[in-house]
């Protein structure tokens, strides 16, 4: 089971991936702000370079790339928020919590405080030094 620092490369794969194992907050924090601003970077290049050659109205063209782009981005960041609950002892499915409206807006708390300390059923402490 992998827990532990996250590097670009094998380590940012399993994180963004994975639905195993534990992220601590700082990892977690630095994979969701990657995955977020490489979806946005996509969706802003896509606009200003396929879109701005059709002469047709652009708009259910962006809805559909900000579609396409979205939910496979969505998919990484559950499997983000899933390793950090497991960091809490929590099972993934609390993960699902987050689409309820209101809750959603919450799971973000998962990013600001640590986890528990010491081994749990989902691997080792990823807080640390080791």
């Amino acid at each position: 089971m992998r827990t532990g620092k996250i590097m670009f490369g094998d380590g940012f794969l399993w994180a963004a991936g994975s639905f195993r194992g534990r992220l601590s907050q700082g990892s977690a924090f630095l994979v969701a702000t990657c995955l977020t601003l490489a979806s946005a970077a996509c969706i802003i290049l896509y606009y200003y370079t396929v879109l701005d050659y059709m002469p047709s109205e652009p708009a259910p063209e962006l809805v559909r790339a900000i579609l396409f782009e979205t939910l496979p981005t969505g998919w990484l960041l559950y499997a983000v928020n899933v390793k950090r609950l497991h960091d809490f002892g929590f099972s993934g499915w609390w993960a699902l919590a987050g689409l309820a409206p209101g809750i959603g807006d919450l799971i973000w708390i998962i990013y600001l405080v640590p986890g528990t300390g010491g081994p749990n059923r989902y691997g080792r402490d990823t807080n640390s030094s080791v």
